[in-house]
């Protein structure tokens, strides 16, 4: 119907949150007139500057999506552990800790963001949770305070990753380091 159009597509090589922060930006460079062109430049080269750190307590959903071992979820839940998970720079998703504790947890993603963070003073700090806002308010909290960002924004996780990881899971997106 429109052979006219110029279609650009954009892999953000995100998930959730994630790509909704280029979202939100593309959408505000072309509310000030930057080109189709422009934005989607901009979205290529900041595409890798979002990170998203993910933790779940809730092993068994892990389990049936095949991020986990059967044994994992079944040693993981009787021992507490809380597996801490992200996207690398081409979108796959890993698990890259394993912490016993929400304490510890939230420790250890605090860790991660002083790690990677680039200026949280200048950027909003986006959580997604699955059913679980009062930790999520508390995770992000305590982020807010200790590093300082500039505003705290809260959502449910989407359906698609929510199924995978069940109730129970909270995710973090920010601009940092690139991701590796």
């Amino acid at each position: 119907e429109h052979p006219e159009a110029e279609i650009l597509v954009l892999d953000s090589l995100l998930a959730s949150y994630g790509y909704g922060m280029l979202c939100l930006e593309i959408s505000r460079m072309r509310g000030e007139g930057k080109t189709l062109q422009e934005c989607y430049d901009w979205g290529m080269e900041q595409r890798h500057l979002i990170n998203t750190y993910y933790t779940a307590s809730e092993l068994k959903y892990l389990y049936r999506g095949g991020r986990v071992s059967r044994a994992g979820a079944i040693v993981g839940t009787v021992l507490n552990i809380n597996p801490i998970l992200k996207l690398d720079k081409e979108g796959h998703l890993l698990v890259i800790d394993k912490v016993r504790g929400e304490k510890a947890t939230e420790r250890k993603l605090h860790d991660y963001i002083r790690e990677i963070a680039v200026k949280p003073e200048e950027q909003t700090l986006y959580i997604c949770h699955s059913d679980v806002p009062e930790k999520a308010k508390r995770y992000g909290d305590a982020a807010k305070a200790e590093f300082g960002f500039k505003d705290v924004s809260y959502t449910y996780i989407g359906s698609t990753i929510g199924c995978h990881t069940g109730p129970g899971l909270v995710a973090f997106f920010f601009y940092g380091k690139p991701r590796t």
